[in-house]
């Protein structure tokens, strides 16, 4: 009834899940390889950024959101010596709301999240067309070696070995790897059991980062709470770290190395999933709360230029088991190895 009658933050929220559903089917689908194998570029992290500084993207898509709704030919963008509540001074409630839908949305995971709240939200967004084409046609295909194949959906099949739910656990990995081993062997004659898949999956995800200049990093949001620990991050093996630690002005951007002194990467731990913290604690904008850390990667993706992972942990959630994992190859996340006080698997 509210979304009928036109109230914008109940609109915009109803079409944040619809538009969190197309994600994850893009992704499962994946959206990123395709749009390489189609020379298409759309938008990137920067084109999101306040207009004088590299930041702020949660908030400058909310601007851009509130703009559209009311009708704004050609939007401007915020800048970051811009006082938000001068630019809304009567409709700063609204504009908290719709920065709650950005902020929830931007944990689907960059650029895809951006896309599908962007580019539908245009009067045309010249998307689909592309996503007819993901939908419809057998991508692997055009696959033609083992590696181009990884590249295309290796990251889906983390996702959804992470975060799929399944009525019984035990078929998960079967679930989630049977195609895929199925078409490796059939297409590229390569039998693989499903732990031996996720860890290529794993390996080649870094790789297609460092050879793509557009991605830092990947991730995996709302790894299931049912999968059993030792299985959470199957294929990866156990990784250990350090909880993420509040500097001066408390913010999270520390954490404790190996030979013990605070190491500063100068950037906000968590802030690509619009995580706020307070107190050592992360919390979502659906009211989850995380225990936060700084993990060394395992060998097998540091060779590829994996520096750091980032891994979120449910409160509650007994001790080993991630709910987020992030793993970047950012130069921030380059300094000394991690404490290993905390381990993961």
């Amino acid at each position: 009834e509210r979304v009928r009658a036109g109230e914008v933050d109940v609109l915009l929220g109803a079409f944040a899940e619809a538009a969190d559903a197309l994600a994850r089917l893009l992704a499962r689908r994946g959206w990123h390889g395709f749009l390489a194998v189609e020379g298409v570029e759309l938008t990137t992290i920067h084109d999101y950024f306040f207009s004088d500084c590299t930041s702020g993207e949660n908030m400058v898509v909310a601007d851009m959101l509130v703009q559209r709704v009311g009708g704004v030919a050609e939007e401007k963008r915020l800048s970051r010596r811009q006082q938000l509540q001068s630019a809304y001074p009567r409709d700063w409630c609204l504009y908290q709301k719709v920065l709650a839908v950005a902020n929830q949305v931007r944990q689907w995971g960059f650029p895809l999240s951006w896309h599908v709240l962007d580019y539908f939200t245009r009067p045309t967004s010249g998307l689909e067309p592309l996503i007819s084409k993901l939908l419809t046609t057998r991508r692997y295909e055009a696959c033609a070696t083992v590696n181009a194949f990884l590249d295309a959906f290796g990251v889906s099949i983390l996702n959804a070995y992470g975060t799929l739910q399944v009525s019984f656990e035990a078929d998960r990995e079967a679930a989630v790897t049977a195609v895929a081993r199925f078409i490796l062997a059939s297409r590229h004659g390569m039998e693989v059991g499903a732990e031996e898949l996720l860890r290529m999956a794993w390996v080649r995800a870094v790789a297609f980062c460092r050879e793509d200049d557009g991605h830092n990093g990947y991730q995996i949001v709302g790894i299931q709470p049912t999968i059993q620990e030792g299985r959470r991050l199957l294929g990866l093996g156990t990784i250990k770290g350090t909880p993420i630690l509040a500097n001066s002005r408390g913010a999270p951007t520390c954490y404790t190395t190996a030979s013990g002194e605070v190491h500063d990467v100068r950037g906000i731990l968590g802030g690509r999933f619009g995580l706020s913290f307070s107190d050592g604690v992360f919390a979502g904008t659906d009211g989850q709360r995380y225990h936060g850390f700084l993990c060394n990667p395992p060998p097998m993706l540091a060779a590829e230029g994996a520096r750091k992972i980032e891994v979120f942990r449910r409160v509650g959630d007994p001790a080993r088991l991630p709910a987020i994992v992030y793993v970047t190859l950012h130069s921030a996340y380059g300094g000394p190895p991690t404490a290993q006080e905390a381990a993961f698997d």
